[in-house]
């Protein structure tokens, strides 16, 4: 007979001198024990469990010995928690800094930077930098007396070196250098004479 509740139970068996043998059985049922786990990993980590590693949401069941001997089974609900990246770009000009993440940048480059998000897990930037140059350029022009030349939305007259900051494409300063030179004008006085009835080329 299987026995599977616990009890008392008693069975007569015939002995090897034909006298009966009475033997008296205490049993005791042992409980299995159930255990259930709730875990949460990061996106980027793994959750060890039954000597497995686990980087997938989902329930899992493992079936070990308990203390008593009888089979502990342990139910794991696991929780994968996202990370983030977020994208940065940004530009400046070469006299310029950008503050990053504690660092003052200067150079073209990409850039990371770690933080931690609202669940624990790490949220990463990426800032994508782009440093433009400034530029310098120098002109020379020539006008004659009495005429202008237009510069920095200014008419100059006078021989001299002007500079004036001017904002190139990529939004960044131009430092533009003009050496103007002004020319006299020349006045001549020539005498000719010609006959009645001849003519002068001029």
């Amino acid at each position: 007979q299987n026995l599977e509740d616990a009890g008392t139970y008693t069975a007569i068996f015939p002995d090897e001198n034909g006298c009966d043998s009475t033997v008296t059985l205490h049993l005791s049922v042992l409980p299995a024990q159930e255990t259930t786990l709730n875990a949460s990993i990061c996106a980027n980590e793994t959750y060890l469990f039954d000597g497995e590693a686990l980087n997938t949401a989902g329930t899992y069941t493992a079936v070990f010995t308990g203390e008593n001997g009888c089979d502990s089974t342990v139910t794991l609900i696991l929780d994968v928690l996202p990370t983030f990246t977020t994208q940065i770009e940004a530009a400046i000009c070469s006299n310029e800094t950008y503050a990053f993440g504690g660092e003052i940048l200067f150079a073209t480059g990409v850039y990371e930077q770690t933080l931690s998000a609202e669940n624990g897990c790490d949220s990463t930037i990426v800032l994508t930098l782009q440093v433009f140059p400034t530029a310098a350029t120098n002109l020379s022009a020539q006008i004659c007396s009495g005429a202008a030349y237009l510069f920095d939305g200014q008419l100059l007259t006078l021989s001299g070196t002007y500079s004036a900051m001017l904002v190139t494409e990529n939004g960044c300063a131009s430092l533009v250098t003009l050496e103007l030179a002004v020319a006299d004008t020349l006045t001549s006085s020539l005498s000719a004479t010609i006959c009645a009835g001849e003519s002068y080329l001029f």
